[in-house]
């Protein structure tokens, strides 16, 4: 059929639909793109708090070598259930507590990542990893 023989309403229709079709595809996917990112900046921002509050009431444990006061700080940490691990480190990088990963029911595959030498953070296999110095 050629185009002359379809009715001007047909054609009218068809392209009102594939405007509306392609406008509506648009909009999905810019509204899905701005979800997801602003997910990740909004974990970020939520991660670097919990870090930071973290980091400020561990100071006097690490200070007086106390690892006892250093585990209950980080056993806060179940208050967040998307939380998987968290540790402290000493000013010498050293490992000083960690969130106890088994009793929240994590699996082996979490870990705890060795310090960084500043603040920074990555997404890494569909995880938040937030590193926050207090020194």
């Amino acid at each position: 059929m050629s185009t002359r023989a379809v009715p001007i309403r047909r054609r009218l229709i068809s392209m009102v639909l594939l405007t509306s079709g392609v406008v509506l595809l648009v909009s999905t996917a810019a509204s899905l793109a701005y979800e997801y990112l602003t997910y990740r900046q909004s974990a970020l921002r939520h991660l670097a708090t919990v870090g930071e509050v973290i980091a400020n009431n561990s100071t006097a444990a690490l200070a007086f070598d106390n690892v006892e006061d250093a585990k209950s700080i980080l056993a806060g940490l179940r208050a967040e259930p998307h939380i998987a691990a968290g540790a402290l480190y000493d000013r010498q990088g050293r490992l000083f507590a960690t969130y106890p990963l088994a009793a929240a029911g994590i699996p082996a595959s979490a870990s705890v990542s060795p310090p960084p030498e500043r603040h920074q953070y990555r997404f890494e296999k569909g995880d938040l990893l937030v590193f926050q110095p207090r020194w």
